[in-house]
């Protein structure tokens, strides 16, 4: 299936608007576990996000967001966390009209448990993407922090390392494509030979380097606790394989993948991507599948 593509960054719109939706509510009782400490602190040429404010998501990132279809196939949406920041059990209207309503921050229970989200719904294509507005070198690791709700099959991560060269000659656009997705989109970006990309689903992994070096595990992992955020950590292990920790209930899964990262200079993008999500809903009981949250982001070098 192929479908036509608008494509609109929003990273000038979102400076004012996420400041707007972004709030720190009064101390509450948590709905879920602690957030996590942030990660080790990169060494310099590094990169680490904590969002204690929203100044770290407006100020520090770029985003883009894609639609399958113009005008988008749904007007609105409930995202979790509604406009006063409450438990991520209470939702807000996003409206596809105002793609920066798409990203916002929000601190429930104050500055330290600051982090941001990612919202769509569609009957058709769609994509969130964002990016750290800076290149590292020679990236080792990189690791963040999301929730692991059950969305359904039909909403997944993809976190992208991709040279800094190829970033330039596409535009700066960061839409890249997954070679396994069952959707081909125009102006969608094909994976170069050494751009890295790996995929989350369920709690599955797959790892692409280009689109000849593939590998997965689809073992799965859910819940239906929307606070908690789990640390997923990729190093590049400079042997043709990638070493992936996975954040669960007790515990820390390892998986080695084959892939690697590209060397020299590259940009690290975070992709929210949705395919017709009304169709398979979740199968465990969550209202309002439609959000990511984020938090802890940090680039190795």
């Amino acid at each position: 299936m192929k479908l036509k593509t608008s494509i609109i960054a929003t990273s000038a719109a979102v400076l004012g608007l996420v400041a707007a939706y972004g709030c720190v509510g009064p101390p509450k009782p948590s709905s879920g576990a602690a957030p996590n400490p942030p990660p080790p602190a990169p060494a310099a040429g590094g990169f680490l996000e904590t969002f204690d404010s929203p100044a770290g998501f407006t100020g520090r990132f770029v985003t883009q967001v894609v639609h399958g279809f113009v005008p988008p196939e749904l007007s609105s949406w409930q995202g979790d966390h509604d406009d006063h920041c409450g438990a991520p059990t209470t939702t807000r209207t996003i409206h596809a009209a105002n793609p920066a309503e798409s990203f916002y921050w929000c601190g429930p229970s104050g500055p330290a448990s600051g982090h941001i989200m990612t919202s769509m719904d569609t009957t058709g294509y769609a994509e969130l993407d964002f990016s750290p507005n800076a290149a590292f070198n020679n990236v080792s690791k990189v690791c963040w922090d999301q929730n692991q709700t059950e969305l359904g099959v039909r909403k997944w991560t993809q976190m992208v390392v991709v040279p800094e060269a190829v970033f330039q000659a596409n535009g700066r656009q960061l839409n890249y494509e997954n070679p396994g997705e069952p959707v081909t989109v125009d102006n969608d970006l094909a994976l170069s030979s050494d751009t890295f990309m790996f995929v989350m689903l369920r709690g599955s992994t797959q790892t692409y380097t280009g689109p000849g070096v593939y590998d997965s595990n689809f073992d799965g992992f859910t819940t239906t606790d929307k606070a908690r955020r789990f640390r997923t950590c990729i190093t590049d292990q400079r042997n043709g394989t990638v070493r992936i920790e996975l954040e669960r209930e007790t515990s820390t899964e390892v998986r080695v993948l084959r892939g690697s990262f590209p060397s020299g200079a590259a940009r690290v993008i975070f992709q929210d991507n949705s395919y017709d999500p009304p169709k398979d809903p979740p199968t465990l009981p969550v209202s309002e599948p439609f959000t990511w949250h984020w938090d802890n982001i940090a680039v190795y070098n």
